[in-house]
């Protein structure tokens, strides 16, 4: 399902632009996923507080432009298999030469710092000027977001949450002119872990991201996913997964609830996607456990 932020509205097109797959906003200054399919068009020069990366797929090709700190004009092409990475507030301009796919990744400084804390201690993350990199990194990740909306129709807002904490981190380790390395992570203490469960369990089906488990027990999202994984052997979103089904297996023997709506109630946004995870984790549909209950 797609929503128009300013309407509120399902919507499934983007103007006369080209096709919009997905739009999912985070947050209000604008953190968040925007993937589509863009005719050849001119885009003319803009700029915008949270920093752009954008990978380009299906034979996509792009000619960017953009001013350097000091003033100079600078151009170039952005192939298959490249991202480019628009710092904050940097004036930019996009041609697109041929109809394009687009994965763009929207990452506030806020956002940032509210990841990584414990990385910068409040200092905005510095890439100085837009760069062209075919960065395998940030590619596989778009890849990932791409796969999940292809597959489904939409990508999961908790991957969505997760990869773009993952970028965040990346591009703080990887910025030459950035701050020092984040901290190793050690593990979480049976307290902490306890802490989570029955936080957890006090929410039953009610929608839990990373950033809620995270504030139970004072880490940053980016830092309790490490230590996280660290600690159980798995994601904290393969957990929430495995809860969610739990959640769902619950709704399935105890009512009648339509499966659609059991889906959304445990915080899946796309039925196809809760089934796919439900066979994978019980081995049966959800239809076949209800009536085989």
């Amino acid at each position: 399902m797609l929503i128009d932020p300013n309407t509120g509205q399902k919507t499934s097109h983007y103007d006369d632009r080209g096709i919009l797959h997905q739009y999912l906003r985070l947050d209000n200054d604008g953190t968040g996923l925007f993937n589509a399919n863009l005719q050849p068009n001119n885009l003319g020069e803009h700029e915008h507080i949270p920093y752009q990366i954008t990978v380009v797929f299906d034979n996509g090709e792009l000619f960017c432009t953009w001013h350097t700190a000091t003033g100079r004009q600078m151009q170039g092409q952005v192939r298959v298999g490249q991202c480019y990475i628009v710092p904050s507030k940097q004036p930019h301009g996009l041609v697109v030469e041929q109809a394009s796919e687009l994965v763009n990744f929207y990452l506030t400084p806020h956002w940032i710092t509210q990841a990584i804390p414990e990385s910068d201690r409040g200092r905005s993350l510095c890439l100085g000027d837009l760069k062209i990199t075919d960065d395998p990194f940030i590619i596989q990740l778009a890849a990932n977001i791409r796969s999940d909306r292809l597959r489904y129709g939409e990508a999961s807002q908790l991957l969505i949450e997760s990869t773009l904490n993952v970028l965040a981190y990346h591009l703080v380790n990887n910025s030459p002119n950035n701050f020092p390395k984040t901290l190793n992570s050690g593990k979480l203490s049976v307290r902490q872990l306890t802490k989570l469960r029955d936080f957890i369990a006090a929410k039953g089906t009610q929608n839990i991201s990373i950033g809620d488990m995270a504030k139970i027990v004072g880490y940053s999202p980016v830092h309790f996913s490490r230590i996280f994984k660290k600690t159980t052997g798995q994601t904290p979103l393969k957990y929430l997964i495995h809860h969610r089904i739990n959640q769902a297996k619950y709704l399935l023997e105890k009512t009648e609830l339509p499966i659609i709506e059991i889906a959304y109630r445990v915080g899946f946004n796309s039925h196809a996607y809760f089934s796919t995870q439900f066979r994978q984790i019980t081995g049966t549909t959800p239809q076949n456990y209800r009536t085989g209950r």
